[in-house]
């Protein structure tokens, strides 16, 4: 016999009294076989399904009774069913009342009153019983708590949690009993008991898992060697509140031992030799102006171009188009983060791999992005596409630059209908960190996307700069050389903004020659941005090299971390700050001075007259050069841990690439 799922509940049983069925699909309900005419039961050659039909034509019948007007109202004697289903929803109904003398209409439309009065009428009984009230908490039961690491098997850990909960016990009921007010007010109830020990056990779950079997031992023999005054004084040192205490800076030391002078010395050891630029990206020679003349072609051939972040081709329309768009495509709804691949387990083949994430909503590859910019962006790669924007040029000699100390460089970038162009440039010295040159760049195409969140630069920035005033600039850097005082001021309400890229460069390249060494993080980008060709570079990507060699890097905000104890980048959406991106290059250029320094010590050398003196007791003449095949050496070897060999710290990291 098949399920019925009550689908003829209100349907009267053909047969009636003479159904022999046990489990019969149809009602026996004396209310529903009344509705059947005596007639149709009493014959037996009436056909089953005729008398179907009727019983719920009857049924439709006695359940409306239709007006005049085409409306219909629920009789009297449906009531307590609609009751019934009605109490269900109790919880969901406001404090409103429905009129006592209201109806349940069954369609819409305008209701006939005189016939619709006394039994015809409904009153909705649960509009007029109380709301209940919210459930009350249920009381915690004495149950070791869900942690990350199962420190035990669930009945090892139950077995400690009672014994601990005996031996408070005691010592509670000895506070209860004492004659002191205060200290009686010290006892706990029954509940605050087991929470007292779920929290004890708790913490010491998740503390440390691998060492929790003896501390919550010695929890329990102390608890039950406990005194009762050490009972009260526990007690009581729980319920005071908890004092702020100020964090104790984690920034680390960045004293070298050695001064300015012999740091300078040591820092052109750093710089990077012309193979390892070409290796790492550097644009090292200009293209040619057939070359340029032919990507230039190129551009104004195909306008088509592939958005930067979320691959989709449109069109850019440098000009406007005649609707005033910039960009073809509508919207661009991508992810801002990066594709972050989980660390491989040898667990793997058991437990399966796990998919890559990107880092900015935590969903996997091939997920709907989770930001929405107006328009898509492109930017322009290859030094022959980015000199049609704007051609390179190398650094000059420039006699007036002074001493030949390092300079700290950092830029940022804005999408513009010419690609990735440059909209602001800091310089700072090294190694004091003060300030050179922190300006705002107005670039050569439209601006498509401020890109803020990692340059960190808005548009209210742009419209309240005021031009950057380069004589004045002169005048003051030339008094400063003179008093040999840096000026270290700089907010960006105070930023002015120069006319062009190449006007950035020039006032940059005032600053410098060829042998000035540039620091900076990935400085490949920031040189591209500003189309210069310098050959000094110290790149901390180089200094700390990722464990896999490269095109990985590690990114500048876990160097800073590990390295200098300091965060950097913590804005969010509020962007990156060149400046404290700046400042950051240079401390760990710094740092790397520091340890190799240490590194040279434990090997025998020493400091005689500010000289270095090398193990066999002769003067160093040729050390930078020495450290640069050092280094560049075990860059190409892509050692993972250098410490295990040579005394330097391992750099490895989990990030795929650099910011």
């Amino acid at each position: 016999m098949f399920s019925s799922a009550q689908l003829f509940k209100n349907v009267a049983c053909p047969d009636r009294e003479k159904c022999v069925l046990t489990n019969c699909i149809f009602s026996h309900d004396p209310e529903v076989t009344a509705v059947i005419a005596p007639e149709a039961i009493a014959s037996n050659r009436t056909d089953p399904g005729e008398v179907i039909e009727q019983s719920l034509r009857d049924g439709n019948d006695r359940k409306r009774q239709k007006l005049d007007d085409g409306s219909a109202v629920v009789k009297q004697s449906l009531e307590p069913s609609i009751s019934r289903k009605k109490d269900t929803f109790v919880g969901l109904l406001t404090d409103e009342k429905l009129d006592p003398s209201s109806t349940i209409p069954a369609r819409q439309g305008p209701i006939n009153k005189s016939r619709s009065t006394n039994a015809n009428q409904v009153k909705v009984k649960t509009t007029s019983r109380p709301i209940s009230p919210p459930p009350v908490p249920s009381r915690e039961t004495l149950n070791p708590r869900m942690v990350p690491s199962a420190p035990a098997q669930h009945g090892l850990r139950m077995t400690y949690l009672k014994a601990l909960l005996e031996a408070v016990k005691e010592l509670n009921q000895e506070v209860s009993r004492d004659e002191d007010p205060k200290v009686r007010s010290l006892s706990m109830t029954e509940s605050e008991l087991i929470r007292y020990v779920m929290d004890e056990e708790e913490r010491l779950a998740r503390e440390n898992p691998s060492i929790y079997g003896n501390q919550i031992k010695l929890q329990i023999v102390k608890a039950k060697r406990m005194s009762v005054t050490e009972w009260v004084q526990t007690r009581t040192q729980s319920n005071k509140p908890e004092e702020h205490k100020p964090e104790k800076p984690t920034t680390k030391s960045l004293d070298t031992g050695l001064t300015p002078t012999q740091e300078l010395f040591m820092v052109k050891g750093l710089v990077t030799p012309r193979e390892g630029l070409v290796a790492g990206g550097y644009i090292m020679e200009a293209p040619s102006q057939e070359d340029i003349a032919a990507a230039q072609e190129a551009d104004l051939v195909s306008p088509w171009r592939t958005c930067d972040r979320c691959g989709t081709h449109f069109q850019v329309f440098p000009e406007r188009r005649e609707d005033g768009a910039l960009t073809s495509g509508g919207a661009c709804t991508h992810h801002w983060g990066k594709l972050i691949h989980p660390q491989k387990k040898k667990t793997d083949h058991i437990e399966g791999h796990k998919e890559p994430l990107f880092s900015c909503c935590q969903t996997a590859s091939g997920s709907t992005g989770c930001t929405t910019a107006p328009t898509h962006v492109f930017k322009k790669s290859g030094p022959k596409g980015l000199a049609a924007v704007l051609p390179f040029e190398a650094t000059p000699p420039n006699p007036n630059a002074g001493p030949q100390d390092p300079v700290c460089f950092d830029c940022e970038m804005a999408y513009t209908c010419y690609g990735l162009e440059l909209i602001r440039v800091t310089a700072v010295t090294w190694p004091q960190g003060a300030l050179l040159l922190d300006v705002l760049v107005r670039p050569l195409g439209q601006i498509l996307d401020f890109n803020s969140r990692f340059s960190g630069v808005f548009p209210d920035h742009f419209l309240n700069a005021e031009e950057f005033d380069i004589s004045a600039w002169v005048a003051k850097r030339a008094a400063e050389r003179d008093t040999d005082v840096s000026s270290d001021q700089n907010t960006e309400e105070s930023l002015k903004i120069v006319a062009s890229p190449a006007v950035a460069r020039s006032v940059l390249t005032s600053m410098i020659s060829p042998d000035t060494p540039l620091i900076g993080h990935g400085l490949e980008n920031d040189l591209n941005a500003i189309r210069l060709i310098h050959p000094t570079i110290v790149d901390t990507v180089f200094l700390f090299p990722h464990p896999r060699g490269l095109p990985y890097r590690n990114a500048l905000r876990n160097l800073t971390s590990q390295h200098l104890g300091r965060s950097i980048q913590v804005a969010g959406a509020a962007g990156h700050d060149s400046l404290e991106d700046a400042k950051a290059t240079g401390d760990l250029v710094r740092f790397k001075v520091k340890k190799d320094w240490s590194w040279m010590q434990q090997k025998g050398w020493t400091l005689e007259d500010g000289q270095f003196i090398q193990p066999d007791g002769n003067i160093a003449e040729d050390l930078p050069s020495r450290l640069k095949d050092y280094w560049m050496s075990k860059l190409k070897k892509g050692k993972r841990k250098i410490a295990q060999t040579d005394g330097c710290e391992d750099t490895s990291e989990s990030e795929s690439s650099a910011e």
